[in-house]
């Protein structure tokens, strides 16, 4: 298992960014989080396979290819103590 966080730069608040991203977690084995910034990044942070984590990356940036500026990825071992994947408030 693994853990990724991700920062997202762009337009990427106000259009429906982390609840996009929590329906393309849907059907992947994936726990973790999805929340605004103040500096308008969006953070995710995510565990699972390397595959399904993978995926969820890809299907995120095929979705809101529109959006994404940039995005840094750190890959990191698991820790096993995230959530089902939601939207942190």
């Amino acid at each position: 298992m693994e853990r990724i966080e991700v920062f997202y730069r762009g337009h990427v608040q106000g259009v429906g960014f982390r609840y996009n991203a929590c329906e393309q977690a849907d059907g992947l084995a994936v726990t973790g989080w999805v929340q605004n910034l103040p500096d308008r990044r969006v953070q995710m942070v995510a565990e699972g396979s390397i595959g399904d984590l993978k995926e969820l990356l890809r299907r995120i940036d095929r979705s809101m290819s529109g959006n994404i500026r940039d995005k840094s990825v750190a890959w990191q071992s698991a820790t096993g103590q995230l959530a089902p994947f939601q939207i942190k408030h």
